[in-house]
């Protein structure tokens, strides 16, 4: 009985707990769950909720976990570990429900004389690649909507702030899953009853208000594909790149260790460098990556690729040429 009631400021009523001891093969009175409810209420931290109809039962908001049976170290674990890395991702209302059970973790682990369960969060660490950059700030109220409406398959109407208008504009929106990529939180979404899938960073929220309406979906979309594709790698062309690239020998080292591509080849030439080939998506990300190597790759196809570089390059020169200083 005590497993079955919610955690305020959900509640159970009477009747619903009958049916739910019920279906799992304990079937009793409703005086006798009554009366059970007012003995456990005596001696755990149960509360009778009769602000409004129907009245129902509830474990106290500030209530300790109750586990049964007890919590071991290695799910004490698994609970510290997902409060560090998974609760960005998580509903509000499912964090919320989680809260005694980091609480409780973090008990169970300072308490056990295992040192290896107690000391494993504090030695890993995940450190995205790049340039950190300071998260965007996002509204608690705005997740909160977002989340909700994401939970629950429901639209909501916002107002958003687009990074290429001067004016908010207001955008129903079909929420259709969340992207954590570099300190953004992008919504993917539709608008109105348009297919075209948009992504919406979540800080360029600014007002929402939920609607009793379903969500729409497109015909077959599915989130993993939607990024399989490189939607958020910024795609240029749909077609594959067959890149040719010459790169100084240490820049490339990391290369062979964590491969481009599946078809990737790297050949070493007697210059010291080495050529690479491999099939890639034809992004702006590629480029950018490419960029960041600077004078220690030389693209050598395909030949469009090549130009773009090309160009790229003779505009950093006339950028940084002593006569084109404007002090």
């Amino acid at each position: 009985m005590l497993r079955l009631i919610p955690r305020h400021p959900r509640k159970i009523e009477t009747r619903a707990l009958g049916e739910r001891l019920a279906e799992e093969g304990f079937r009793t009175s409703m005086r006798t769950i009554q009366r059970d409810l007012k003995t456990l209420s005596a001696l755990f931290p149960l509360e009778e909720d009769d602000r409004n109809k129907p009245f129902g039962w509830c474990w106290a908001k500030n209530a300790n976990v109750l586990d049964i049976p007890g919590m071991e170290p290695p799910a004490a674990l698994v609970f510290r570990v997902a409060e560090d890395f998974l609760a960005p991702q998580l509903p509000c209302a499912t964090l919320d429900y989680l809260q005694p059970h980091f609480q409780r973790a973090r008990q169970v682990l300072g308490a056990t004389s295992a040192g290896g369960f107690r000391w494993w969060a504090d030695k890993v660490r995940i450190i995205p690649r790049g340039l950190p950059l300071i998260p965007a700030e996002v509204d608690a109220d705005i997740q909160h909507a977002v989340y909700e409406a994401l939970f629950n398959g429901r639209r909501f109407r916002a107002l958003y702030q687009p990074r290429d208008r001067d004016t908010s504009v207001e955008y129903e929106i079909n929420p259709l899953g969340l992207v954590f990529r570099q300190g953004v939180v992008y919504l993917v979404a539709t608008l109105w009853d348009y297919e075209d899938v948009k992504q919406l960073a979540l800080h360029r929220i600014q007002r929402t208000d939920l609607l009793d309406k379903k969500v729409k979906e497109p015909p077959g979309f599915d989130l993993d594909d939607y990024i399989g594709r490189g939607e958020f790698e910024y795609p240029v062309s749909p077609k594959p790149l067959r890149l040719r690239l010459r790169f100084d020998g240490d820049a490339a080292f990391h290369l062979q260790e964590t491969p481009l591509a599946d078809d990737q080849v790297i050949k070493p030439r007697s210059d010291g460098k080495v050529e690479l080939r491999a099939t890639v998506k034809d992004t702006l990300e590629l480029r950018w990556w490419l960029l960041g190597f600077g004078e220690c790759v030389e693209i050598l196809g395909p030949a469009a690729l090549r130009k773009e570089f090309q160009m790229t390059a003779r505009n950093l020169h006339q950028m940084y040429s002593p006569r084109s200083r404007s002090g």
